[in-house]
Parts: C-alpha cells; sequence; structure tokens
C-alpha cells in the first residue's frame, strides 16, 4: 500500500484553491457572482490530506513494520509551520497600519490561536465565517489549517491499532463517517435530559461541536480520504471513465448550487466530498479528466496550493478594508490581486516551503529551535505591536477630548422575543429583516413621538429567507397583526433577487408595505469617525468629521438602494431612504456625533445605542410616519 505521487492530485488541489480564491475575491461577471461554492475547495483539501496520509502511515508500517510518530509530525511541520509562520509575520505590519486599536486587538488573538494552531475554535467564538467581514479577520482562513493539524495529532493511532486488519479498519471508517454525518445533520436534536430529543426535531439541527468551525464536524471528511485509500488498495477498481466524469460533475455541480445560504458542514456536503473520492478512486488508467489535471500548468498551481491559499485571503481582506471598492475597474483589479496570490505563493512554495523540505538545507538539523524561536518571535512582535497601537490610539482619543468615543453597540434585548403586539388602538409595524433591521427597530422604539400612536416589532429574518420559510412567518400572531410590514436590511444579492417575489406574496396579505433601502455604509474598518481621524494628517473640526463621513460613504450601497427604490415603485409599495435621516446629499455631510458628542456609528453600518436614540428625534422619519394615510 506505499503511497506512490500522483500528479493528478495536484491538479485537484489546484482547482480546489482556485474555487476558494475566486469565492473570496467575489467577482461579478453580468452582476452575478460565479463560484458561490468555492468555499468547498477546503473540503476537497481534507478529503485529499486523509487519502494520502493514510498512504504515509500505511505504507511506512508496511514496509518496516514501524511508524515514527515523531518524524511524521516534523515532516507534517516542515511541509506546513515555516510558511505559515513567513505569512502570519508579513500580516502584522499590514493589520498594524490598517486596523484601529479594537480590531488589531483582536487581530492579535488571533495571530495567538493560529501558532497554537487553535485558531477554529477562537474564530468559532469571536465570528461567524460567512457574516465576518474579510477585512477585519485577515486570519480567518487559518480555521482549516489548525483542524488539520490537530488531525494529524490522533489519527495515526486509528491506523496503528487496525493497519493488520483492513476489512475491520474499513468498517470502522465507514462507522465513523456515518456517526460524524449523522451527528453535524441532527445532533442538535439529542440533549441529556428528559424527553431527550426535541419535539421540534430538525432534518438540521447540528450541536455546537457540530458546526463549521469544529473539527469534530469535519472529521468525516479526512475519514472519507482515508476510507478511499484503503479501500481502492485492497480492492483494485477496475477503471471506468465515468467515475471520473461522476466525480467532477459533482464539485462542479456542488460549485454552483452551494452558497452560505446551505447548511454547511452538513448531509449536502456528501457531494463535494463523494466528488472528490471518485477521483481519487479512478487511479490507474488514463482518461481525458485525468490528463487535463496532469497538466503541467494546473500540476504547478496545485504544488503552490498551499501558500496561496494563505496569501490570497490576506490580500482580498486588505483590498477590501482600503477603500477600493468603489472602482470601476473593479473586476481588472480583482483579476491582478488573483494573480498577485498565485505569485505570492509561488515566492513561498519556491523560497520557504521546498528549502525546509530539504535535508541539504542549513537549518534542517535545527528545525525545532527554529520553530521554537519563530513562535516566540511572533508572540513578542504581536504583544509589542499591540502594545504600541495602543499608545497611538490613545493619542487620537487624547486629540478629541470633547468627543466620546467609549460608546455602547446595540444589544438584543427581552423585547425582540415579545410574541405579539399590546395595543390593538395604535397602528402595528413590523420590521423584518438583519441586524440593519433590528437597528431601524431600535431607532423607532427610541422615539417618545412616534410611540404616542404607534407600536414597532421586529422578526430577526433575512429578505431572502422569507420565501423558504413562509408558512411558519405568516402563522406568527405578531405577523397577522401587524397592519405594517416594513424590510430592512443589508440587502444581499439573494435578498434583491428575491424581493419582488417577497413583496406580491406579502401584498396577497393586506398588508401595508415599507421598503426601505441601505442605511448609511462607509467605506472604513470600523468606527467611521475613529477611521477618519486615524487618516488625517490635521486636526478636524465637527464640520470638517461630517463632510469626510459623507466622502467615505459606500457608493455600490448608494446604486443598490436607487434600485431597491425601482423595485417599491415597480411594485407600487411604499419607498423609505434611511440615508436621508444619517446624511444631507444638498449640503453634502453624515451625522459624526450626537448632542453630547457620542459617535453615533459603532462601525462600518451599525449604530451606536446612543446613535439610535439621536435618529429616533430625526424630523425626516417623524415626518414620513406621521404622514402615512392608513
Amino acid at each position: 500500500m506505499r503511497l506512490q505521487y500522483r500528479p493528478d492530485i495536484d491538479g485537484l488541489r489546484a482547482l480546489a484553491v482556485t474555487a476558494v480564491v475566486l469565492f473570496h475575491s467575489e467577482i461579478l461577471i453580468f452582476g452575478k457572482k460565479f463560484f458561490n461554492g468555492g468555499f468547498i475547495g477546503v473540503d476537497i483539501f481534507f478529503v485529499i490530506s486523509g487519502y494520502l496520509i493514510s498512504g504515509i502511515i500505511l505504507g511506512e508500517l508496511e514496509t518496516s513494520n514501524n511508524f515514527k510518530f515523531k518524524l511524521f509530525l516534523e515532516k507534517r511541520a516542515r511541509r506546513l509551520l515555516p510558511g505559515l509562520f513567513l505569512f502570519i509575520l508579513i500580516s502584522i505590519p499590514f493589520a498594524f497600519f490598517s486596523l484601529s486599536q479594537i480590531y488589531f486587538d483582536e487581530f492579535i488573538d488571533s495571530v495567538y490561536s493560529a501558532v497554537s494552531f487553535i485558531s477554529n475554535f477562537y474564530f468559532y467564538n469571536n465570528s461567524e465565517y460567512f457574516d465576518a467581514p474579510y477585512n477585519l479577520k485577515p486570519l480567518l482562513h487559518t480555521w482549516s489549517l489548525s483542524i488539520e493539524i490537530q488531525f494529524y495529532l490522533f489519527f495515526p493511532f486509528l491506523i496503528i491499532i487496525l493497519w493488520r486488519q483492513k476489512i475491520l479498519l474499513l468498517k470502522v471508517l465507514i462507522i465513523l463517517i456515518i456517526c460524524n454525518i449523522l451527528l453535524i445533520q441532527f445532533g442538535g436534536n439529542f440533549s441529556k435530559s428528559f424527553p431527550f430529543i426535541d419535539p421540534f426535531f430538525k432534518f438540521f439541527n447540528p450541536p455546537v461541536h457540530g458546526t463549521f468551525f469544529w473539527t469534530t464536524s469535519r472529521i468525516w471528511e479526512f475519514l472519507f480520504g482515508a476510507l478511499v485509500f484503503i479501500y481502492s488498495k485492497k480492492y483494485q477498481i477496475k477503471s471506468n471513465i465515468y467515475i471520473s466524469i461522476l466525480g467532477f460533475f459533482l464539485i462542479f455541480f456542488s460549485f454552483y448550487i452551494f452558497s452560505k445560504e446551505i447548511d454547511n458542514p452538513s448531509i449536502f456536503s456528501l457531494l463535494p466530498v463523494i466528488g472528490t473520492g471518485l477521483i481519487l478512486i479512478e487511479s490507474n488508467k488514463k482518461n481525458y479528466l485525468k490528463v487535463f489535471l496532469e497538466n503541467k500548468k494546473i500540476v504547478f498551481i496545485g504544488l503552490i496550493s498551499y501558500s496561496t491559499y494563505l496569501y490570497h485571503f490576506l490580500i482580498f481582506s486588505f483590498y477590501e478594508g482600503l477603500m477600493l471598492n468603489e472602482n470601476h475597474n473593479e473586476i481588472y483589479i480583482k483579476l491582478i490581486l488573483i494573480i498577485i496570490s498565485y505569485f505570492l505563493g509561488y515566492i513561498s512554495y519556491k523560497f520557504v516551503e521546498i528549502p525546509f523540505r530539504k535535508k541539504s538545507y542549513k537549518a534542517y538539523n535545527f528545525f525545532y529551535y527554529f520553530v521554537f524561536i519563530i513562535i516566540l518571535f511572533i508572540l513578542s512582535i504581536g504583544y509589542f505591536s499591540n502594545h504600541i497601537k495602543k499608545k497611538s490610539g490613545q493619542n487620537i482619543f487624547s486629540n478629541y477630548p470633547k468627543i466620546n468615543f467609549n460608546i455602547s453597540p446595540i444589544k438584543w434585548t427581552g423585547d425582540e422575543k415579545i410574541k405579539s403586539f399590546s395595543d390593538e388602538t395604535k397602528r402595528n409595524f413590523l420590521i423584518i429583516g438583519d441586524s440593519h433591521g433590528h437597528d431601524f427597530y431600535k431607532i423607532l422604539n427610541s422615539s417618545i413621538n412616534l410611540k404616542k400612536n404607534n407600536e414597532f416589532m421586529y422578526l430577526n429574518l433575512e429578505i431572502y429567507h422569507y420565501l423558504k420559510n413562509q408558512i411558519q412567518v405568516e402563522n406568527l400572531k405578531i405577523f397577522q397583526q401587524a397592519k405594517f410590514i416594513i424590510f430592512s436590511s443589508d440587502y444581499q444579492n439573494n435578498d434583491i433577487d428575491a424581493l419582488e417575489k417577497v413583496l406580491n406574496e406579502v401584498k396577497d396579505k393586506n398588508k401595508v408595505i415599507i421598503l426601505s433601502g441601505h442605511t448609511a455604509d462607509y467605506n472604513v474598518i470600523e468606527k467611521p469617525l475613529i477611521d477618519i481621524l486615524m487618516r488625517s494628517k490635521f486636526s478636524l473640526n465637527s464640520s470638517q468629521m461630517q463632510k469626510k463621513l459623507y466622502e467615505a460613504l459606500n457608493k455600490r450601497k448608494i446604486k443598490e438602494s436607487v434600485k431597491i427604490k425601482q423595485i417599491a415603485e415597480k411594485n407600487n409599495v411604499i419607498y423609505f431612504d434611511k440615508l436621508s435621516y444619517a446624511c444631507d446629499s444638498l449640503r453634502r455631510f453624515c451625522y459624526a456625533t450626537d448632542e453630547q458628542n457620542n459617535l453615533i456609528n459603532y462601525d462600518r453600518s451599525h449604530l451606536s445605542v446612543e446613535g439610535a436614540t439621536f435618529f429616533g428625534k430625526s424630523l425626516f422619519i417623524k415626518n414620513f410616519f406621521n404622514n402615512l394615510k392608513f
């Protein structure tokens, strides 16, 4: 069962990393995102790792009847750690100059977690993969490396125990894979206390340890790769071109249909995992698909895939944060960034990865010392850079002593859980949307004037999800009681695509619909005013701050609001311009602070508690709702 080098596996790696790069680039072609499911490239990597690691371990056991665990880990470390460490060192100065203190502090924590190989658990506790603003979390993608290293620590022992009994090993792998899939799909329906099974049993309900970042939600993908290797070596699979065709179809079909809306990982993840397994198992004979994967240029991309994976995310995360996404030539800029990603991947592969694998390399015999020293160096750089950053941040605050920078984010409180309106004499408004809708709900609910004759409630639901949950939503008492439905969201492409159908469905329920545009969204890293003050070489007065905020408005969001307004007019529903209470387009300014000089915005598009209270007094909002003739 000795593992032979297969260039087609590097070709498969090329396919996986290209999918991931295109996914994070978010290139729009004719207004549509392609490779919405590109993130499953990571799942492909996991299956490949399981396949290769099984071959390495079994090859050593069957050749020498012995397995040197320490040597195995050292070889894995030589492949992964030098590139990772250099990447982290390079990312620190980028983060230092582009992130404000709050987010740089979080970034340093992510550095510590990455060099400790637990970043998957860190990001589980601190962010959502699909909802995280990439520019604020440039090491987010290291979660997958941590899982891979964790896999190396325990998987060899399973093989060592059962390697002489291949049929038993296959059975154990199959049982573990099935149990793991069932865990991530249904595990949340079960509990240790009576009645043990959730009476509202859901088709997809993962437990905490079955969610995106957890090692226990990904182990089955590595095990599937191991299963494919052992099965293909024990039973000679007759070559069949249709096996490869089906494998390619399942992978590309997954690239096309998968998106952040699909539950992941879940039973649906079987599609790309099985597809990868079918390509790996079809290894004996040449066919035109294998010839494609073994093309020298494709194989080369596969060889540099690891380093490319590291650097592409850093490049696109800082691109997103540097106010470059308003460029009319965005697609060309992103194509250039993709090329740069592959170029940096090549440089890292040639000058970092390859040397550390060679015994002739001077640092080879001192690898353990190298790892120890570099980890200490990274930790020290992180600590001292964070200390310097805090001092520079304090200078900003001291330059503007009248401004209160210590503001609070809007938090979820008990009133969001109320299931019905309480006063039938008032007009009932139900706000449906995401966190932007929640901000708008807090604005309206803070207005003493509006609450005299109106009652506002909030339902946390993405616009796109309305159609998927239509029966449940329309059966809610709070929906049935509401005379007015307000849609307020940070509209994504899926939301806008579904908007007209959602409006028509709600109109059929005799509701008065108010469709809001985007809120004021700024092209900054985090708190808009802090970001602008840190970038400014001179002190700014209040008027200059407001004008700088206006200049920093996200023009793409403004264009989308125009499109949303057109949809409202086409479908004869009321449109509400949320930008009008935050900014004055005639005088070209946006409000920066309230009457007490508290920051209005907590981040680039969300309000502070103080900001919600301030806009609750807006004459624009008051006049709009008081003039509604229903």
